[in-house]
């Protein structure tokens, strides 16, 4: 099963085995916390290569095509916003979820 963090610390939801919410019909991506003045959450998911990144302001956004050796960059990364920035944003594809 695939879990994911809601708005609020501690609440999670349970998926369909697909990976999809019946109410919504769109694949939920766990995510984990991580420390940085902008980002609160990073998720990522190897088989479609889709990052996911919750900011602080409750804004959601998914980049597209995202290698993985991206991903253990950003995780390393001494600011994880600065990398985002510099290597991600511009470079690869986005929505808004």
């Amino acid at each position: 099963m695939i879990m994911r963090r809601l708005s609020r610390p501690g609440e999670s939801k349970t998926l369909a085995p697909n990976g999809l919410s019946r109410e919504q019909g769109v694949k939920i991506m766990r995510r984990d916390p991580v420390t940085s003045t902008n980002i609160s959450e990073i998720g990522y998911d190897q088989p479609s290569q889709t990052l996911e990144v919750m900011f602080r302001n409750g804004g959601v956004y998914q980049y597209f095509d995202i290698p993985r050796h991206e991903y253990d960059n950003l995780l390393r990364a001494a600011s994880i916003g600065e990398y985002l920035n510099r290597s991600i944003k511009g470079r690869y594809r986005y929505a808004r979820v």
